[in-house]
């Protein structure tokens, strides 16, 4: 058996991220740059809460600023989705973040889009 993906779309290509996995459990998760996808899953439904480029995906989904915040949009399980990205192409990490926002609307942005 594989490695779990789930496919997250942009304005402009669809991705493949790794996940998704409990946020409560995302200890496992590598110190390595690329994006996470923040997503609510309901029994019906999957919504995009929040989407980050960083240098260090496990430390930015431990300690990032709007952490704190992603409850308020979910009452069901929080979940985190990786897509890694080699250091030196930062330009792509920032790519990829601009291309899914430009997707999905954000809740911290007041509006949420499922998937």
């Amino acid at each position: 058996m594989g490695m779990e993906e789930i496919t997250i779309s942009g304005c402009n290509e669809k991705y493949q991220f790794e996940g998704p996995y409990k946020l409560s459990e995302a200890d496992h998760l590598k110190n390595v740059p690329g994006v996470f996808i923040i997503l609510c899953f309901g029994k019906k439904s999957k919504t995009v809460i929040d989407v980050v480029s960083t240098s260090d995906i496990k430390d930015s989904v431990q300690t990032h600023e709007r952490s704190a915040i992603w409850p308020e949009y979910c009452d069901k399980d929080l979940m985190v989705a990786v897509y890694e990205v080699a250091a030196e192409e930062t330009e792509k990490r920032d790519w990829l973040e601009k291309d899914i926002r430009c997707f999905y609307a954000f809740p911290c942005e007041n509006q949420k889009k499922t998937i």
